[in-house]
């Protein structure tokens, strides 16, 4: 498979992906009301170059925001330093119909772990290997992310690209996908878009109940996409190994899970 369809596959699962809520429900940030999804086909232009995640989502946006005529990108990834100490970025800066709109732009996977003690819904969110938080990004966000747009060293910044930051309006495209434990019944509220929620998780010991299916341990990347068909299935005694010595490594593997009716289904495996 070319590196053009596997890129187009990765974008179509990002763009697929639903913002977490809508509008400024949660802790007053406010979603980017833009309609960025496109029919063109994702160009690339990392040139072979190997990219994390977190810079496959970025540039993904980017491709959307070219899209637009209505769009007109000043910046995007912008370091901010003081002296020659980087103390943060902005991802993007953009004009949208004559509106300077700064956007920050954040995907996550979260579990719902019920044995978190909290006092909200909200606190219940963990990253797979438990380092991190929905709240945490929610902090981070609203409370460093946001404010450095009016940080001494960003004024500079701001006014080299000739952007007056009384004007700037600040937006979250925040996208995620949820899991649940599997056969839960977990109360979807809090303004949280239940379209976000992409499949369970389960311990090591429920993976025996799954020995009739196939299986397929997708690299960080392919966490993108949906469950496909055109990937080298595993029987369960092939694939048992490669999931316990990424838990002994207190790595949480993402799974694909394909039931003898043919059927699939995403499913995290915790080592916690």
């Amino acid at each position: 498979m070319s590196n053009q369809i596997i890129f187009q596959q990765l974008f179509e699962g990002y763009q697929n992906t639903p913002q977490l809520w809508t509008g400024n429900t949660i802790w007053d940030l406010e979603q980017l009301p833009i309609e960025l999804h496109t029919q063109r086909n994702f160009e690339s232009n990392s040139k072979g170059k190997r990219l994390r995640l977190g810079k496959w989502v970025e540039t993904f946006f980017s491709f959307q925001l070219n899209q637009l005529n209505t769009i007109n990108i000043v910046a995007e990834g912008i370091q901010i330093k003081r002296q020659k100490q980087t103390i943060g970025e902005l991802d993007s800066l953009f004009i949208w119909k004559g509106q300077p709109i700064h956007t920050e732009v954040v995907y996550k996977f979260y579990l719902y772990d019920p044995q978190i003690e909290g006092e909200t819904y909200l606190d219940h969110w963990i990253g797979p290997n438990r380092r991190d938080t929905l709240i945490y990004k929610l902090n981070k966000l609203k409370n460093k992310q946001f404010p450095l747009l009016y940080n001494a060293n960003t004024l500079e910044v701001l006014g080299r690209l000739n952007i007056d930051p009384e004007q700037i309006r600040q937006f979250v495209h925040f996208k995620a996908k949820l899991f649940t434990p599997l056969n839960s019944n977990i109360n979807k509220k809090a303004g949280l878009n239940p379209s976000s929620v992409a499949g369970n998780y389960i311990k090591a010991q429920d993976l025996k109940d799954f020995k009739s299916y196939l299986f397929y341990v997708p690299k960080k990347l392919e966490w993108l996409l949906n469950p496909g068909t055109s990937v080298p299935w595993l029987h369960y005694k092939d694939a048992e190994p490669l999931i316990l010595n990424e838990l002994s490594n207190e790595r949480s593997p993402l799974i694909w899970l394909k039931s003898p009716k043919g059927e699939t289904q995403l499913l995290f495996v915790v080592w916690w």
